[in-house]
């Protein structure tokens, strides 16, 4: 499976917060079922779950979630270019794991 699948589960369940859950969801069955690419996919799965526990029980504005579904096709691209060369695969989960930890 590739990283960007996860973003195309939440563009083809209508980007809201069950889309996010079921892309969550989707990302921990690919961690699972392939290894060697589970800290993407697990980053994947943290990035649609925390907007779960956001936005779960608040509407959500259409900008919010089409900027967390941007920024996860974003970094589902970026895992995807990496390929497998560990050196550029480390670099973008390293980016990705700052971007989750700096105030926006």
């Amino acid at each position: 499976m590739d990283y960007t699948r996860i973003a195309s589960i939440i563009r083809e369940n209508g980007n809201g917060t069950h889309a996010f859950d079921k892309a969550a969801d989707a990302a921990c069955v690919a961690a699972k079922e392939h290894p060697e690419k589970a800290a993407g996919f697990f980053l994947l799965g943290w990035e649609a779950r925390e907007f779960v526990n956001v936005f779960e029980r608040m509407p959500v504005s259409k900008g919010s979630a089409t900027a967390a579904q941007n920024r996860l096709a974003t970094n589902a691209e970026a895992l995807d270019a990496a390929g497998d060369d560990a050196e550029k695969l480390l670099q973008v989960l390293n980016e990705m794991a700052r971007t989750f930890c700096v105030d926006e």
